[in-house]
């Protein structure tokens, strides 16, 4: 655990030059009734994230725990495509009432960490900035944790991360679900003992991939049994 806080300041310090304080660090979420089924779902990056990010003036040593009453605060899940998709498929799974609760059973975390206070997307420069030790991040964070299954919401932004986990042989052969009419990936990680399953499908707000967010809810459900 302790590699995966020394990996996230490395990116914090090496970002304070470059980002001043524009931009933030998004820190790993735990839900505060996560168990041996909780399964880790993966966004691509924030978009304006408000104070619920690290500034780049303190170290990072813990993971975000018991933080997602703001979905049913500040920031309302049923408003946000992501958020429903992550819920309605979670409540789908477990038969739990869809309601914000849900989301305290789940870990969350994003491709790309550093991303700008304003609510704005990366540029390139700043996605490729942070794309090796991100990859190192998350692969760390998946290790230690052992999620039940791993859901990327993310479609082919996540490829070069795949690519890098291929040649490390952490993952399985990647097979494609392009029948279904978007992109759909699945595989597993392979941690000694552990086998993980994982899938990637579109963001829910990536309407030109042609699935809708009930698409999206059904295959989650259908692939990942706990």
């Amino acid at each position: 655990m302790n590699e995966i806080f020394r990996l996230y300041n490395e990116l914090l310090d090496s970002a304070k030059p470059n980002f001043g304080q524009t931009h933030g660090l998004q820190i790993l979420h735990k839900g505060r009734k996560i168990n041996e089924d909780s399964i880790l779902y993966v966004g691509r990056e924030n978009r304006g994230h408000g104070n619920r990010i690290a500034n780049f003036n303190k170290p990072i040593n813990n993971f975000i725990t018991n933080d997602f009453k703001w979905l049913d605060d500040s920031y309302k899940y049923s408003k946000s495509p992501f958020w429903r998709v992550v819920g309605k498929s979670l409540s789908k799974i477990t038969n739990k009432p869809y309601n914000v609760e849900i989301f305290e059973r789940i870990y969350w975390t994003n491709i790309f960490k550093i991303s700008p206070h304003e609510r704005r997307p990366n540029n390139n420069k700043t996605r490729l900035f942070q794309t090796d030790l991100c990859k190192r991040i998350l692969l760390e964070e998946i290790m230690h944790l052992r999620p039940k299954a791993v859901v990327f919401l993310t479609d082919d932004w996540v490829r070069s991360y795949l690519d890098d986990w291929k040649q490390k042989k952490v993952i399985s052969k990647i097979n494609s679900d392009f029948e279904l009419g978007y992109y759909n990936l699945h595989f597993q990680f392979n941690f000694e003992e552990n086998k993980i399953p994982a899938i990637v499908l579109p963001h829910p707000q990536n309407t030109s991939s042609g699935a809708s967010e009930q698409n999206l809810i059904d295959h989650i459900a259908k692939r990942i049994k706990i």
